[in-house]
């Protein structure tokens, strides 16, 4: 038979009833008909039944280490169906099996941790992932010849790396120590899959915040936000609706890219917000909250035009409802723009570090400033409303989220939860 063949990315196929999974493609030989094989498993781990797996999550884990073995044969021109051949590399590998690639590393975490193929409230982590890995760490681990061999990474070459970025001042301690937890997460799954013998990042020390400046949360005064959506108003009402939905509605932007016509109810004044469109939501439960009248309003005349299903994100990349969902960071540039626009006629207003997102803020200060004088609500019931509508975990979550705004209703009456 002619050893040269063209083939097809290749595959996870998953039945119906989850019995027989496998990996499926097309090969191709010279001069011959084409041909669709089917792989199970048992060429590339005969002590194994994958499919005997009865956690889904599990079985797709092996089947997608399965995937990353067949088109890896097939790359390199190897037909898994020929067992013969297959036999001679295999051979071959349990003679370098201490030798794994940096990328073939790499390409194992992507897929594991579902940066490949990731859900929605993954795809900008998995663009992040993916240029630190390839780019930026990748980049230092080439420069230094490690590429060939991720065993040869040792503890002294993360110090090095880490502190590089910490010492030119582009990092500080937090992001210091966040890359520091992302390279244990990618040393301790190696070591798992048994690539690495040891995770070179588990004695690395984290560096020490500064503790002489609190966590502040920056907030725009009453006169700042009604110029902003003044200004808005006239110049970017795509980004006036985004804003007010984060002021009264207390939404991450990055939230609002994933969500729906169909998930805002102007009839009941709800926003439902299920658990693959929430960070770090991982009980997969559909969170609601609650629309303000205020918030109705603006709604109502940002869809004013629209005439689809519900279907449409309700914040799409053409600045109106849309099929295609804004990715990055949420409008910043446009806000940006306006903020710059207002500094120069306003020298006195604006300062500070303040973006898109500090409307989240200021919507929840001005909720606490506003009701504190109520004689109908109870500092417990404003801790409470705040607690929900943010869909915070636990109540030290907001406690420790009031004190980034510099509210303390400790200060106020005694009151009990509702």
């Amino acid at each position: 038979m002619n050893d040269k063949f063209t083939y097809t990315t290749p595959e996870l196929y998953r039945d119906k009833l989850n019995k027989k999974w496998c990996v499926r493609y097309k090969i191709t030989y010279e001069g011959q008909a084409s041909d669709y094989p089917k792989e199970y498993g048992k060429t590339y781990f005969p002590e194994k039944n994958l499919n005997a797996i009865k956690n889904l999550k599990e079985r797709e884990k092996e089947f997608n280490k399965l995937l990353i073995l067949v088109e890896r044969d097939l790359k390199n021109g190897i037909d898994p169906k020929r067992p013969n051949k297959l036999k001679a590399i295999r051979e071959q590998e349990i003679k370098d099996a201490n030798r794994f690639s940096y990328d073939e590393c790499v390409n194992l975490y992507m897929q594991i941790s579902g940066y490949n193929n990731p859900v929605q409230k993954k795809e900008n982590s998995a663009v992040v992932m993916k240029a630190f890995f390839n780019n930026q760490f990748g980049g230092f681990v080439k420069s230094k010849g490690l590429e060939k061999d991720i065993n040869l990474i040792t503890k002294s070459h993360i110090i090095e790396y880490l502190n590089i970025k910490f010492l030119e001042g582009k990092w500080n301690s937090v992001t210091f120590n966040n890359k520091k937890g992302i390279l244990y997460g990618f040393f301790d799954l190696m070591k798992d899959e048994e690539k690495v013998r040891e995770n070179p990042v588990s004695s690395i020390r984290s560096k020490k915040e500064k503790i002489e400046k609190e966590r502040r949360f920056e907030v725009f005064t009453e006169q700042e936000r009604l110029l902003v959506w003044d200004w808005l108003k006239k110049h970017n009402p795509f980004t006036l609706a985004v804003s007010k939905v984060m002021y009264y509605a207390y939404i991450r932007g990055s939230e609002l890219s994933r969500l729906q016509v169909s998930h805002f109810d102007l009839n009941k004044q709800l926003i439902r917000i299920p658990a693959n469109a929430a960070k770090g939501q991982t009980d997969n439960m559909t969170r609601f909250v609650r629309m303000t009248d205020e918030l109705k309003e603006a709604l109502q005349d940002y869809l004013k035009d629209y005439t689809g299903d519900g279907s449409d994100y309700i914040f799409s990349e053409t600045y109106k409802p849309g099929k295609k969902r804004m990715m990055g960071k949420y409008n910043e540039r446009g806000f940006g723009y306006c903020l710059s626009e207002l500094r120069k006629e306003h020298t006195k207003l604006f300062k500070g570090s303040l973006s898109l997102y500090c409307m989240k803020h200021t919507g929840v200060t001005d909720f606490v400033h506003r009701n504190l004088s109520n004689p109908n609500v109870t500092p417990g019931q404003i801790f409470n409303y705040i607690k929900e509508q943010c869909r915070h975990k636990d109540f030290s979550t907001t406690e420790m989220y009031l004190q980034g705004l510099e509210i303390s209703l400790d200060a106020q009456d005694a009151y009990q939860f509702i």
